[in-house]
C-alpha cells in the first residue's frame, strides 16, 4: 500500500509539472520569481459561497455580472482593497475545474450549473476597480454530511479512485491529511487555479484535522510506524499539515506577484493540539505562508478571549520578516448577542463602534491590516 501511494504521488507530480508547462496559462505571472511580501497592506473581506450562491441564483451571466459590480462598488465605498472569493468550499468548484465537480453554490435556484465562469468574471470586474482577488479554498473538507448515501452522485468521496483517502466522521466527510494522494489532489487544484486565473493569492482557512480521535487516521499512522516512523501521533499530524502548507507555498511561489495566506482560528493552543496547525512555526519560519490572518472574532469584553489580549498575544509571537500578520474581524456579530462571551455577551448590542476600535487597536500592535467576515454582514 505504501509503495502504491508513492507511485501515485510521483505520477501526480509529473502531471502537475506537465500541466504547468503546456496549454494556455491565463495567469500572466506564471513561472517567475517569488513575490515580495514585506510591504503587504490589506483591507479585505471574505466572500462566502453562500454570498455567491445568491448572486448566481438567477442563473444568467447578466444578472451575476450586475450583482458582482454592485458588490465590488460597495467594497470600494467602504475602502476595501481585497476580496477572498470562496472558490472551493467543499471539494467542489465555483470555477471551471478538471479535478472538482461544480459546486451546488454555483448552480441556479433550479439546480442548473452556470454556462459561464463565475471566478473569471469576478476577477475581471475586480481588477478593473484595482481590487485584489484571492482564491479561498478548503483543502480537506468534502461535506458536512456524515454518510455516503447522503452525498450527491458527483461528490469526489464517491469516486473509486479517491475512496482510500476519504474519511467519514461525526463532523462530516474529509480528505485524510496524512494521505499523499489527498495532498497531491489539493496541490493539483491549486496549480489549476494559478495557471487558469489571474488571482492575486491563494488562501486557506482553519479546517485542518476535524477531530482528535485517534481512529480517524489509525491505519495511516500504523503504516507510518511500521515503516520506521518515530513521531508520536500529535507531532505526526502536525507534520502532515506542515507538509501540505509548505507544498502549497512552493506552488504559489512559482508564480510572481501571488501570495499565500492562511486564516487560522484565534486560539493558538487549539490550533496546535486540536486542529494540528502549527501556526507558531508558520509565523516564524520562511516557506509556509506570506500572510497569517487569525480569526479574532471577539469583543473587547469577551470573558475568556478579550479582543485586545488575543490580538496582542498573536502580535507578540516570533515572526519572520517575510511573514505579515493581519486580523480577521467579526462584522457578523454587530447588533447581535454573543452567546459565548459570558458577561460580555451584550457588548455588540450596546456598542456600534467595536470594529472601528478594533482596527485602531491592531494598528497599534503592528498588524498590516484586517479582513472582515463576511461580505453579507457589511
Amino acid at each position: 500500500m505504501f509503495a502504491k501511494r508513492i507511485i501515485c504521488v510521483l505520477l501526480s507530480v509529473v502531471l502537475i509539472m506537465l500541466t504547468a508547462c503546456s496549454g494556455e496559462d491565463k495567469n500572466d505571472n506564471a513561472q517567475q520569481s517569488p513575490p515580495v511580501t514585506e510591504n503587504i497592506s490589506i483591507s479585505g473581506v471574505w466572500l462566502t459561497c453562500y454570498d455567491l450562491s445568491k448572486m448566481l441564483a438567477d442563473g444568467t451571466e447578466t444578472t451575476y455580472t450586475e450583482k458582482v459590480q454592485e458588490m465590488l462598488d460597495k467594497c470600494m465605498a467602504q475602502g476595501l482593497d481585497t476580496v477572498f472569493f470562496q472558490a472551493r468550499p467543499f471539494a467542489d468548484a465555483l470555477y471551471k475545474s478538471a479535478y472538482f465537480p461544480v459546486s451546488e453554490y454555483a448552480c441556479s435556484s433550479s439546480g442548473k450549473a452556470p454556462d459561464f465562469d463565475p471566478l473569471e468574471i469576478f476577477i475581471l470586474l475586480a481588477h478593473e476597480r484595482n481590487i485584489e482577488v484571492h482564491a479561498w479554498i478548503n483543502p480537506f473538507r468534502i461535506s458536512y454530511e456524515t454518510s455516503e448515501n447522503k452525498l450527491p452522485e458527483n461528490c469526489i468521496a464517491k469516486n473509486a479512485d479517491y475512496k482510500d483517502f476519504v474519511v467519514y466522521t461525526s463532523a462530516g466527510v474529509y480528505l485524510d491529511p496524512s494521505s499523499l494522494e489527498a495532498q497531491s489532489l489539493v496541490l493539483s487544484g491549486v496549480r489549476e487555479i494559478l495557471s487558469g486565473y489571474s488571482v492575486d493569492g491563494i488562501h486557506i482557512d482553519d479546517y485542518f484535522y476535524p477531530t482528535t480521535d485517534k481512529t480517524f487516521d489509525e491505519e495511516s499512522y500504523n503504516n507510518y510506524r511500521q515503516s520506521g516512523g518515530k513521531l508520536k501521533l500529535d507531532k505526526w499530524r502536525r507534520e502532515n499539515i506542515n507538509a501540505l502548507v509548505s507544498a502549497i507555498y512552493d506552488v504559489v511561489h512559482s508564480y510572481s506577484g501571488v501570495i499565500f495566506s492562511i486564516s487560522p482560528c484565534a486560539d493558538i493552543d487549539k490550533n496546535r493540539n486540536q486542529l494540528y496547525a502549527d501556526v507558531e512555526l508558520w509565523l516564524k519560519k520562511d516557506g509556509y505562508a506570506d500572510l497569517i490572518i487569525p480569526q479574532i472574532y471577539f469583543g473587547f469584553e469577551h470573558e475568556s478571549m478579550p479582543f485586545e489580549t488575543v490580538a496582542e498575544k498573536w502580535a507578540g509571537l516570533k515572526r519572520s520578516d517575510n511573514v505579515s500578520l493581519a486580523c480577521g474581524l467579526a462584522v457578523y456579530k454587530q447588533n447581535a448577542v454573543d452567546d459565548l462571551a459570558g458577561e460580555g455577551s451584550g457588548e455588540w448590542l450596546k456598542r456600534n463602534d467595536i470594529i472601528e476600535r478594533q482596527k485602531l487597536s491592531i494598528s497599534s500592535f503592528g498588524y498590516c491590516g484586517y479582513v472582515l467576515f463576511s461580505y453579507a454582514d457589511l
